[in-house]
């Protein structure tokens, strides 16, 4: 598939845009990465710490005017982790670029640039309002805004209004035929009930990543309101898990986590996790793992670097999370 760009943009443009739009996404480490364009061909050089961090720069480096990214000479090196140049989570920027970068950040995703979002943001916290017609809009407007420099918080106050009024029997097949068609998904196992819009999937799947990608195309289907995803997982049906939090998987590589993995090693791979994370800062986080569970002690600045420090236990292989952070405010103040 070739990309024709409407507007043909001079080279020293397209490379500003694609910096900035580096410089903004919060889980990359721009500062080791390299920006060239010639004739609208990006080409991205220097060194990232993961697969998925190349991943996201490629995807960043799509704004208008480019017709294809060469990510070849950016190479994945893991003395990266150590080595990160944007030493700190949250940049001395203000709430006018926040602003700016998150409206850059929506008009640049599919998934919400045919609607009308608003931004507001105060103090580094981002208000979105509008209205949309699908759940998964709404969704992907909050992690577009989460992912930005600067940001600590999204109050997300969009309105889901479908364009046509689905009834709650008709919201019950959309789900059932979404899940019927999902390839990743084993839709026998899934029972689904509707009340008042709101959607919610009980069930047993075999792994973390069908729950999530049995929510995600409830979340989808046309009528839904709300998704209450109560599916449990039952870890005997699999020799490994996929473990998927952060990305879409469609376009994205997945983690793979061993079940067999020893508790310590399952706490180191978490604290590797908190090291390279954008979002968490290491130093107030304690990790003790026990049969697999990890439970997170220690106090943190924001209630998002919270819940990603819940996450980040996840992608380290942990099989549940006992999250028992506490959210310092004063920090913020």
């Amino acid at each position: 598939m070739s990309v024709n760009p409407d507007v043909v943009r001079p080279d020293n443009e397209i490379r500003e845009e694609v910096e900035d739009a580096l410089q903004w996404d919060a889980r990359v480490d721009d500062g080791l990465i390299e920006v060239s364009v010639n004739d609208g061909i990006v080409t991205l050089g220097g060194s990232v710490g993961s697969l998925y961090e190349k991943s996201l720069a490629t995807a960043d480096a799509y704004v208008t005017g480019v017709s294809s990214v060469v990510n070849d000479p950016l190479t994945v090196e893991w003395w990266a982790r150590d080595q990160m140049i944007r030493k700190q989570m949250y940049a001395d920027v203000t709430d006018a670029e926040i602003e700016d970068a998150v409206k850059d950040a929506l008009l640049y995703d599919p998934r919400v640039a045919s609607f009308n979002v608003n931004v507001a943001v105060d103090n580094g916290e981002v208000m979105l309002t509008g209205n949309v017609d699908n759940l998964k809009a709404k969704k992907a407007a909050a992690q577009d805004a989460s992912n930005t420099v600067g940001v600590w918080n999204v109050e997300n106050q969009i309105n889901v209004q479908p364009v046509d009024e689905v009834s709650q029997s008709e919201l019950t097949t959309n789900v059932k035929n979404a899940l019927e068609r999902d390839p990743y998904v084993e839709a026998s196992e899934v029972d689904v009930a509707v009340s008042d819009s709101m959607v919610t999937l009980t069930g047993v799947v075999d792994s973390y990543f069908e729950k999530w990608q049995a929510g995600d195309a409830a979340i989808r289907a046309r009528g839904a309101l709300a998704v209450d995803n109560n599916l449990t997982v039952d870890y005997e049906q699999l020799a490994y898990e996929v473990y998927f939090y952060d990305w879409d998987p469609t376009v994205y590589d997945y983690d793979y986590a061993i079940a067999s993995k020893t508790d310590a090693e399952i706490a180191e791979d978490i604290g590797d996790e908190l090291y390279w994370s954008a979002f968490v800062d290491r130093e107030e986080v304690t990790v003790a793992v026990d049969n697999g569970v990890a439970t997170l002690t220690g106090n943190v600045d924001t209630w998002n670097e919270r819940n990603q420090a819940t996450e980040e236990a996840y992608e380290g292989g942990a099989m549940s999370v006992i999250n028992q952070l506490d959210v310092d405010y004063d920090i913020q103040s």
